[in-house]
């Protein structure tokens, strides 16, 4: 999966290399620490395990039993002494039985171990689509991030350019040789960029809360 997540991001996004690798750490990050993933892989477990018992009850069936008695036997035979005594002899005797029985065919278990199969392939399936999830909100946060950082860039260049822009009016209009009107639309163009600059670095902090919180780790 990661190297499919890899193509797509390189062949989509135009990403180089090392932005590409640091996407599929991300997508580890969050594979570790999002509590989906955990319920996904519990309940395909789950599923696995009561498919296991189903099958264990269409197999046969071996039954073991023991027993303990205490058996008492007289001594007499052809000795009249003893005879006449009654003296008797005991001892214990163990047995032990074992039954191996298989249905010709139990169609309820039949029917319970195909139903529990379909309900391991739901689970399996929902493990699935969880994980592509994980990773479509992986790459969405993650080029939110890189676009929030191009948009505060291109900001930050506009504000230095609209801000030598300003200064280079103001003493020309010192000087008389540009009109009002000219060091006016400088004017709000710098305070234009200054907003725009404000809003970009707001946009940039919110991305990479949004990041940090489905990966569980802090974005530089």
């Amino acid at each position: 999966m990661f190297k499919i997540l890899l193509a797509v991001v390189l062949w989509v996004g135009g990403l180089p290399w090392v932005a590409a690798a640091d996407l599929l750490g991300v997508y580890q990050q969050v594979l570790e620490s999002d509590p989906r993933v955990r319920l996904a892989e519990l309940n395909v477990q789950i599923g696995e395990a009561r498919e296991q018992q189903v099958i264990a009850d269409l197999l046969p069936q071996l039954n073991v039993t023991s027993s303990i008695s205490t058996v008492r036997q007289d001594l007499e035979g052809n000795n009249p002494a003893i005879s006449r005594r009654g003296d008797r002899d005991s001892f214990k005797g163990e047995r032990y039985s074992a039954v191996l029985s298989q249905s010709l065919f139990d169609l309820p278990k039949y029917y319970n171990w195909q139903r529990q199969q379909e309900v391991t392939k739901q689970a399996e399936h929902d493990q699935l689509e969880t994980q592509q999830q994980i990773m479509l909100d992986v790459v969405q946060y993650y080029f939110k991030v890189l676009l929030a950082q191009d948009n505060l860039s291109v900001a930050e260049n506009e504000t230095v350019v609209s801000k030598a822009i300003l200064l280079q009016l103001q003493e020309l209009y010192k000087k008389q040789l540009v009109k009002i009107t000219n060091l006016m639309d400088a004017q709000a163009r710098s305070d234009l960029a200054n907003a725009e600059l404000l809003a970009a670095q707001t946009a940039l902090v919110m991305a990479k809360e949004q990041l940090t919180e489905l990966t569980g780790h802090s974005v530089q």
